[in-house]
């Protein structure tokens, strides 16, 4: 499981993230982006797979960006900040990412944000932006605006678990959270 510091615009979260994108206005898009993909089917299988998914999701929803994150899986934890220096507002989970200048056109009205993430599983939170970068082992100061990708944060499963449960106990006081990782013998990166 990776986590995915990221940051939108006021404009793009209203677009995609706090509300579901326009399902008939990238419909067109997405079916031929499959047509592309299937031209190479064994290569592009478990990819045409999700497309195929997405177009069946009632409400989609998408995270863009100028910049890719290579390593990025299925499940990953998206944190999402309002502008580059803001507090994390949003969490979700990925689904697929795909590159396309046209789709981002359609969605956001710029070709800029052609790394479209789309995610399920859409929470607004409140996490304080230096809180969650100290206790993901990074600088309070560090820029995400190139995104952050942490990968592998817990060496064992059973480590993760512990994380997800003290996750559902602190929700978002950080620093009661922390503090359980340390009784328990975790560490944070």
């Amino acid at each position: 499981m990776g986590i995915i510091l990221g940051s939108a615009t006021t404009e793009n979260l209203n677009t995609s993230i706090m509300s579901s994108i326009n399902k008939e206005a990238i419909e067109n898009v997405l079916r031929k982006e499959l047509v592309q993909l299937e031209k190479n089917k064994d290569e592009f299988e478990e990819r045409i797979k999700v497309l195929k998914e997405i177009l069946n999701i009632e409400n989609i929803f998408a995270w863009g960006s100028s910049h890719t994150i290579s390593s990025i899986s299925r499940g990953d934890t998206l944190y999402l900040a309002n502008g580059d220096n803001g507090d994390f507002k949003f969490r979700a989970n990925v689904i697929v990412t795909i590159e396309s200048t046209e789709l981002a056109s359609v969605i956001w009205k710029n070709e800029r944000d052609r790394y479209i993430y789309f995610v399920e599983n859409v929470q607004r939170i409140d996490m304080d932006r230096e809180e969650h970068l100290f206790f993901l082992g990074l600088s309070k100061k560090s820029d995400i605006r190139q995104n952050v990708y942490i990968r592998d944060r817990f060496q064992e499963i059973e480590a993760l678990k512990k994380e997800k449960e003290l996750q559902n106990v602190f929700g978002n006081n950080l620093k009661d959270y922390i503090k359980a990782l340390e009784v328990l013998g975790l560490k944070h990166v």
